[in-house]
């Protein structure tokens, strides 16, 4: 790989770390650290490298941002996957999609919930820094092995699926807490304390391609193992979010990286070809195409991941989304969709519809084949689903009488979309919703019954095709 500047206000310290007699890297100490996690080894005093027993001691980092429960938090919702961090007490409620009558249970053996996440054949959340999954381990996607008596089940959901935990551990046998989560079709990846990334799942075959995993090999990986190039680069990891057969890193200086399969130009690089290692996508150091602050630099602040389809938001409220438009999801109108040329993008295209208008958006969340936002001025949009080709408004700004006041946040999974205010009440809509949800099928943000949680102020939403969550504020 390219020699990279570390952009870190860590970087204090310089040492050269000499791997092999014909390779060295410049590094800070901060990243020495990191290094020693994974292939635990210290310097000692003459320069040397030794190896360690015990765990190293470090102040981790965690992702920044503000939380509702005094904690940390980054959004980086699909509905069905987000990034959180809070040290509150979070409850956990479940229901399973598609069933006509289905209402949320709680997981009561679970308490200080702060992530989930849910993909198309499997789901999980972190419980105390711990993260536990269920669903289908076909490709190790659980993390853990069923045959293990190291992970024996913690509890088990309505349908009868084990519930185990996922053990995240370094060669020293250090467990560092995960601090967040996303799931894709067969594969899972979190981010520990410390900015750093594991995967685990599929890692691809001959017949059908590349996985997204990012450690250079085509090995499935059944327990979550540390993605090492982030390592070498020096760039804690910010924000994950997987697509089905693909994966999007945001770093803490704000870098983009892809890994996975190619097709339809869904890694962002201008080609479509499969990566097996997580690579730069640069396209935001080459091109600045913003229309709300044209003479500055785009700094990404929120990364997402559909299908085969991702997005990524500036701090300036602009978005910009790559890979297939199959669904409209793309959000660029009639006329790119009919199109054969332009049926994907493999670089990312901004939508906009909205910036044209004046307006900031300040939170997205991609579903499977659908996206949604909320604008600065307190509306919500959605497109995509082969209903809405472009940004369609589903709500008034907060500021007419009709509008919905407080909005926050928002979620998408398959075929739903979710809705949170700044005190808790839940807003859904989407043809796939369950009755016991919402009495009537809505196709605008409709308020949840509160009691439904036992009137506990709702705090995130991960939804997909095996699982709906929802954490709330226990009370």
């Amino acid at each position: 790989f390219r020699p990279r500047s570390v952009h870190t206000h860590r970087l204090l310290v310089l040492q050269s770390l000499h791997i092999q007699s014909d390779h060295s890297f410049l590094v800070s100490s901060h990243l020495v650290q990191h290094l020693a996690l994974a292939l635990c080894i210290q310097f000692t005093s003459n320069g040397m490298l030794r190896p360690i027993a015990n765990s190293i001691s470090r102040a981790a980092p965690t992702a920044s941002g503000c939380s509702r429960w005094g904690g940390n938090r980054l959004s980086a919702s699909k509905g069905r996957r987000f990034l959180a961090s809070s040290p509150g007490e979070g409850r956990l409620w479940r229901w399973t999609p598609g069933v006509k009558d289905a209402k949320p249970v709680p997981f009561e053996e679970f308490r200080n919930v702060t992530v989930a996440a849910a993909g198309p054949e499997h789901s999980g959340f972190v419980s105390d820094g711990i993260l536990y999954t269920y669903g289908s381990n076909k490709y190790g996607q659980l993390g853990w092995e069923p045959s293990s008596s190291s992970s024996a089940p913690a509890a088990e959901t309505t349908e009868g699926e084990e519930i185990r935990e996922a053990i995240a551990e370094a060669a020293d046998g250090h467990r560092p807490a995960i601090l967040s989560l996303s799931m894709g079709q067969w594969h899972t990846a979190a981010i520990s304390e410390g900015g750093i990334l594991w995967t685990c799942g599929w890692g691809g075959s001959f017949w059908r391609g590349t996985g997204a995993l990012g450690h250079d090999t085509t090995d499935t990986r059944i327990l979550l193992t540390i993605v090492s190039r982030f390592l070498q680069y020096g760039e804690e990891i910010h924000q994950v979010a997987c697509g089905d057969r693909h994966t999007v890193v945001l770093t803490n200086p704000g870098n983009l990286f892809t890994c996975g399969k190619g097709e339809f130009g869904r890694l962002g690089r201008g080609d479509t070809h499969d990566c097996l290692e997580f690579e730069e996508m640069d396209f935001f150091e080459h091109s600045n195409d913003s229309i709300l602050n044209p003479m500055g630099k785009t700094e990404l602040v929120k990364i997402d991941s559909g299908d085969n389809f991702s997005a990524v938001l500036s701090t300036d409220g602009e978005l910009w989304i790559w890979g297939h438009n199959d669904y409209g999801q793309l959000g660029q109108g009639l006329e790119v969709l009919e199109s054969k040329s332009t049926s994907y993008s493999r670089y990312p295209k901004m939508v906009k519809t909205l910036p044209v208008e004046g307006q900031r958006i300040v939170d997205v969340a991609c579903g499977r084949h659908h996206v949604v936002v909320l604008t600065s001025a307190g509306a919500i949009y959605e497109w995509g689903n082969r209903k809405y080709l472009e940004p369609h408004p589903l709500t008034l700004p907060s500021r007419y009488e009709a509008g919905i006041k407080n909005l926050e946040r928002v979620f998408a999974g398959d075929g739903v979309s979710f809705a949170v205010t700044t005190d808790g009440k839940l807003y859904a809509w989407g043809p796939d919703l369950s009755e016991g949800i919402l009495p009537e099928k809505a196709t605008t943000p409709t308020l949840v019954n509160p009691e439904l949680f036992n009137g506990e102020p709702v705090v995130e939403v991960a939804a997909d095709t095996h699982s709906c969550m929802v954490i709330t504020e226990r009370r």
